[in-house]
């Protein structure tokens, strides 16, 4: 991370459920190839809007295991937490969209907040930062991972605001030339306001490259 700047950490429990429906719920439904299956989970800081998403438990070109293509537990947890009216973090809390006196839909009227996230997997917290209006950027360090993020952001592609649809990009830790390319081309040389992160050091390995 560059040096000179601040970053939060974010950690710990979501916020407690308001009543006993508030929860995270998701289900699933299995494809006959065995591969790819179908979750279904819930946001429910956006009147409960149901999110669908594909996954894949193997690589589509390698036939690997597919890591990034699991709905980990800390994903709904993170995209709870984006979109809950009382983020503590403002570059969240300051993109909601609200409603004026006569009840008009009224978006935020400052630039959009700008998110990077790191090992996205199917995308679910990149999709809930996007939904708020920011400008989100999912990343993923395997092909077949992004395909199936750009998928996942696709499914939705005409419900995002205009500026604010997510892209899918391909970015393996530890490659300084491939975090320049992203912050010259895609962040016009400007660094990320979040740079947002779930399960994704499990592995020891991984701990290192996120340095």
């Amino acid at each position: 991370l560059p040096p000179g700047r601040s970053y939060t950490i974010l950690g710990g429990l979501p916020p407690e459920p308001t009543d006993e429906n508030d929860t995270i719920n998701q289900t699933q439904k299995s494809n006959p190839n065995n591969n790819a299956k179908i979750i279904t989970t819930t946001l429910r800081h956006f009147q409960n809007r149901q999110i669908r998403l594909q996954t894949q438990s193997r690589e589509k070109h390698t036939g690997r295991l597919s890591m990034a293509g699991t709905l980990w537990e800390a994903g709904p947890v993170l995209a709870d937490y984006v979109t809950n009216p009382a983020c503590p973090l403002h570059s969240f809390r300051r993109m909601r969209v609200h409603a004026d006196s006569d009840g008009n839909v009224v978006l935020p009227a400052h630039p959009p907040t700008t998110v990077v996230e790191l090992g996205s997997g199917v995308g679910l917290a990149s999709m809930a930062a996007a939904f708020l209006g920011c400008r989100v950027f999912g990343t993923d360090g395997a092909l077949s991972s992004v395909e199936l993020l750009k998928e996942n952001f696709g499914r939705y592609d005409g419900e995002f605001n205009e500026g604010a649809k997510p892209k899918g990009l391909l970015l393996e830790w530890g490659d300084s030339e491939a975090v320049r390319e992203l912050i010259e081309r895609e962040l016009e040389g400007c660094f990320p306001d979040v740079v947002m992160a779930s399960d994704v050091v499990y592995a020891h390995s991984a701990r290192e490259e996120l340095t």
